[in-house]
């Protein structure tokens, strides 16, 4: 199992995965992980999945709204 995490807001966005699901904290691998400059007051929509593989179907997925 993986998981998936876009963000996204006005104007940009960032998915952040974990190939191997376990890891704490992306077990420190700069493929699992990104960095962006989220605009302070920006509305941030954030949508975490569970998938079997690179290719399985979203599981288990919440979502939610927040500010920078």
């Amino acid at each position: 199992m993986r998981v998936r995490a876009p963000w996204s807001w006005k104007g940009d966005s960032v998915t952040l995965s974990d190939a191997d699901g376990s890891s704490p904290f992306c077990g420190g691998k700069p493929v699992h992980s990104a960095r962006k400059q989220v605009p302070e007051g920006a509305t941030v929509e954030i949508t975490v999945c569970r998938r079997n593989g690179a290719d399985g179907a979203k599981k288990d997925c919440g979502s939610n709204y927040g500010k920078a």
